[in-house]
């Protein structure tokens, strides 16, 4: 279960554990806990966190993440439809928020933070780093802001 807590830890989405059981050739029963990584972002993110050490098992996991075509998110058209939507933010405001980014895609805050997350690994837009972040009259920081990411 340590490698669930590590996997949760570092973000990488899986499968529920489940056990298989198996006959040896001795006949006995063996039991294992089984996962599976799901989607290409968690494949790599794998690869980059964690790996292998054995070239055969490095090639297999490249090998699984060159056979996805794209990245999936919800449908293929959000991730389209996000890097649209960031550009006309930044166009008519300057920087990007969550707020900003839910209001003009119309989606849920679920889905516009996972959505602006992804743009953000696949370094489309980057955080705009202000350390005097002022106070929401909720008592919190205010939301994050991004720009488009340089090339």
């Amino acid at each position: 279960m340590h490698t669930i807590k590590l996997l949760q830890f570092l973000e990488i989405h899986t499968t529920t554990p489940f056990q298989e059981n198996k006959e040896t050739k001795t006949g006995r029963i063996s039991h294992s806990w089984k996962i599976f990584i799901k989607g290409k972002l968690n494949f790599v993110k794998f690869r980059e966190s964690i790996g292998f050490q054995a070239t055969r098992k490095q090639n297999i996991l490249d090998k699984a993440i060159d056979s996805f075509k794209n990245i999936k998110v919800g449908n293929n058209k959000r991730l389209e439809l996000a890097i649209k939507t960031v550009k006309e933010i930044e166009e008519a405001d300057g920087k990007i928020n969550i707020h900003s980014f839910m209001n003009s895609s119309k989606l849920s805050k679920g889905w516009s933070n996972r959505l602006l997350k992804i743009l953000k690994e696949q370094d489309i837009i980057e955080r705009i780093i202000d350390e005097d972040r002022p106070m929401s009259n909720r008592g919190g920081r205010t939301s994050y802001t991004y720009k488009l990411a340089e090339k």
